[in-house]
């Protein structure tokens, strides 16, 4: 079966997409417009390779996402070698609710202050040896320098929330939340009530601490659950300083570039899809199953019966699903009591899979070229980009194609550069340091 359904559209007019990026970086950069991405500072710069840390306690990082919420802790040694250790890995859903009368953000504050506390009583590591407090929060802020004699670092604002912004993903303590609220010293405070006394608090998106997990790197690039870059600066007053874009969920896709699927997931949700939609898993497995579908309905040897089962639920297919069709795995009963034993559907089914993830890892490519963009534009001719991405990890076929067309754009200005697919730190079969938490203990520990 050939995959067609306008997937090819973001390829075939790449270029034309690329343009109306840079013209938003530019507006974004110069002051102009802030609605499709932003430049907002982060107040944290770029590492330089080959830096050494050396021995300056511990070093821990909070990293709230879509789904989990995970705390690591680093110890460095003389040499700035970290020792790691998970603290914990909490589902979000587990972390309660809102308590009466409370806005939920001050309960889930609260409650991760006191999981830190108790995760180092249990280790015997004392509240005094942790010198940073990184968090690493997966939704836009406006970072602000913290004024306080006892504590240097970041703070951050909500902002975006009434703008239709990054603010897209549904946890359940984000609700409440109104531009102007200082997440930062609402996590200051928790932090400080559970026994805490860091010298150094950092807050900031996940795209920075991605960039600053790599040492070297001019940019940050995610596309996991969401996607966005980070922007570097090339002045005198702002050189090697990160900037958030939120370019992933601002910059709504012009009609001309998506395909029946991608316009089908629009109309259900009544939203329209937004950069980060083609090419993250938040949303790339309803756009997946919006395709099987339109196949189905076009007579395309895909069953029915799935067709049927997606459409009493749009949310049937999951990341996983997709990875194990492209994988050609062993699908979850449910899935495979729709589809049966019919090789035809399985090969159907394979064939939109792969021009899915093959479309995914040319957006995620447009979004690594976005992330050094700027910097090509003040001359700089070689770019490593950071990119953190389950995507990549996981869906075969992303992120080769993602590499390929990424090259094809820095080729387009005579530039040259490389993706980098950062892994986190396998503990043990069970726990890992995401590389976000990476980049947020380093950012940590060398804050000045």
């Amino acid at each position: 079966m050939k995959a067609d359904f306008g997937l090819q559209k973001l390829e075939d007019h790449l270029l034309e997409f690329t343009s109306l990026g840079e013209e938003y970086l530019r507006d974004a950069r110069s002051g102009k417009s802030y609605a499709h991405c932003l430049q907002d500072p982060t107040y944290l710069r770029r590492i330089d390779a080959g830096v050494s840390i050396g021995a300056v306690g511990a070093s821990l990082a909070l990293d709230i996402g879509g789904t989990h919420t995970k705390a690591a802790l680093a110890q460095f040694s003389p040499s700035g070698e970290p020792s790691w250790e998970v603290l914990f890995d909490i589902d979000n859903t587990q972390l309660g609710s809102a308590r009466a009368g409370e806005l939920p953000i001050v309960t889930c504050a609260a409650r991760l202050a006191e999981e830190l506390r108790a995760a180092l009583e249990e280790r015997a590591i004392p509240l005094p040896s942790v010198t940073s407090v990184s968090v690493v929060w997966s939704n836009q802020l406006q970072a602000k320098p913290i004024e306080s004699p006892a504590l240097r670092g970041v703070t951050g604002l909500v902002v975006g929330v009434h703008s239709g912004g990054s603010y897209r993903k549904s946890e359940w303590f984000i609700s409440g939340l109104y531009d102007g609220f200082d997440l930062g010293a609402l996590f200051q405070k928790a932090l400080i009530e559970a026994g805490f006394s860091p010298s150094v608090f950092l807050i900031g998106n996940d795209t920075a601490f991605t960039l600053t997990a790599l040492p070297g790197a001019r940019a940050g690039v995610v596309a996991s659950s969401g996607g966005n870059c980070t922007d570097v600066g090339t002045t005198a007053a702002d050189c090697g300083l990160i900037f958030n874009t939120e370019i992933g969920g601002l910059l709504k896709v012009p009609a001309v570039f998506l395909s029946d699927g991608d316009l089908a997931r629009a109309e259900i949700t009544n939203t329209p899809l937004a950069f980060e939609d083609l090419l993250s898993g938040k949303w790339l497995p309803g756009v997946f199953g919006q395709h099987v579908v339109l196949a189905a309905e076009a007579d395309r040897r895909v069953p029915m019966a799935l067709a049927e089962a997606i459409k009493r639920n749009n949310d049937l297919l999951s990341t996983r699903d997709l990875s194990t069709i492209l994988s050609r795995g062993e699908l979850r009963s449910e899935i495979a009591s729709l589809i049966g034993d019919s090789l035809p559907a399985q090969e159907a089914l394979y064939t939109l899979a792969t021009a899915i993830a093959r479309r995914g890892g040319v957006a995620a490519a447009a979004l690594c070229y976005f992330s050094v963009f700027n910097q090509i534009e003040a001359g700089l001719r070689d770019c490593s980009v950071a990119l953190d991405s389950a995507m990549a990890r996981h869906l075969p076929g992303y992120f080769e194609s993602l590499r390929s067309t990424f090259h094809s754009l820095m080729e387009r200005r005579s530039a040259r550069g490389t993706v980098t697919l950062l892994q986190p730190i396998s503990l043990n079969e069970s726990h890992e340091v995401s590389v976000p938490v990476i980049g947020a203990t380093f950012a940590g520990a060398l804050w000045k």
